[in-house]
């Protein structure tokens, strides 16, 4: 288990990480013995309660997604590492990217609580409709209210698209907690 008095990263430069870890499609291994826990060729990492993948060195917790950016890239990123696909434990450098969070939000899962399985569609008890809305720019948009499900999720699907969401977005979770 991780020490609850952890240190925030400590931003090792590209060529240290080089030395300490070996990248191989998605994950990182050890170069060196870093404790008596850890060996060379060993998978270095485990699983954490938020489903990333992070790693301990010296006193400081590393996310590894963060660290194959630095690897790949040639420096720590400024903005958030967004996993394309969804998937919090596929730290493959392809399925990484750059972004703020605003481009983040538009690549959201699918909340566990949604009834209707489509977000930004819901049933509005007051008009006995389907109301479609989406948040763009910290601020809720309604789209309409609908008879029809059908025409309550084209109507929302039309504005992901307007407002530049990532065709992910929405997509159920994937390997949730």
């Amino acid at each position: 288990m991780w020490n609850i008095n952890r240190k925030k990263e400590a931003l090792l430069p590209q060529k240290e990480l080089l030395k300490i870890f070996r990248y191989y499609k998605g994950e990182l291994y050890w170069k060196i013995k870093p404790s008596t826990a850890a060996w060379i060729g060993k998978k270095a990492g485990q699983l954490n309660n938020k489903n990333r993948f992070q790693v301990n060195y010296k006193g400081y917790i590393y996310y590894i997604h963060r660290i194959i950016w630095t690897m790949h890239e040639g420096a720590w990123p400024v903005l958030e590492i967004d996993h394309i696909n969804g998937d919090g434990t596929d730290n493959r450098i392809e399925n990484l990217r750059e972004v703020n969070r605003t481009v983040q939000n538009k690549n959201a899962a699918l909340r566990k609580d949604s009834t209707t399985r489509i977000v930004g569609v819901h049933w509005n008890m007051q008009s006995s409709k389907w109301r479609a809305q989406i948040c763009f720019k910290s601020k809720q948009r309604h789209l309409g209210l609908y008879e029809d499900f059908f025409e309550a999720c084209c109507a929302r699907k039309s504005a992901e698209r307007k407002y530049g969401f990532h065709i992910n977005h929405g997509r159920k979770a994937l390997n949730t907690p």
